[in-house]
């Protein structure tokens, strides 16, 4: 009697188990939102004409954390200028991995977050309002009705990629 309480129990608790562990849902790794590039001042990105006051605020969004952030720079007026910046001598800014760009920017205080400040960050407010007017100081009549072109690439902790076009028209006016 006792061997036949002892098997009908452990049957039960074995149903049990069983029924609970195929009843629960596989619930399947929640999977963080796409990153994204937003300019409030220009939500479609076309293209915005050199002036002194400009508002090139970008938020960028990585519910995954930011892993990788470059900023291609296409301009004839400061592509020579970062290339001093950067470690391999380019106007390619790796503002996460490239220490020696890193150091510079911090040094000049030109007020691009880098490093820390982008590295696994979910939400930062990357700001070229100061920088692009710039164009217009250093180019003169030589750059007249030029485009300068800003790409910023970046990758999350979840390897999606995500790249924008921010293209500036310079005109030169005497």
């Amino acid at each position: 009697m006792k061997n036949t309480l002892f098997t009908n129990a452990a049957a039960a608790a074995l149903t049990i188990l069983t029924l609970s562990c195929c009843n629960k849902k596989e619930e399947s790794p929640k999977t963080a939102e796409a990153p994204t590039i937003e300019w409030a001042a220009n939500p479609d990105f076309a293209v915005m004409e050199i002036s002194d006051q400009m508002d090139i605020d970008i938020r960028i969004r990585a519910e995954a954390g930011i892993r990788d952030f470059v900023v291609d720079v296409d301009s004839h007026a400061i592509s020579p200028a970062i290339s001093l910046f950067t470690t391999d001598g380019t106007s390619r800014m790796d503002l996460i991995n490239d220490s020696k760009l890193i150091a510079m920017l911090a040094a000049f205080n030109i007020g691009l977050p880098a490093g820390e400040q982008l590295q696994n960050k979910t939400d930062v407010l990357f700001t070229l309002s100061s920088l692009v007017p710039m164009i217009s100081d250093i180019s003169g009549e030589r750059d007249h009705d030029t485009n300068h072109i800003f790409t910023l690439r970046m990758t999350d902790n979840e390897n999606r990629t995500l790249s924008k076009s921010l293209i500036f028209h310079y005109s030169y006016i005497q």
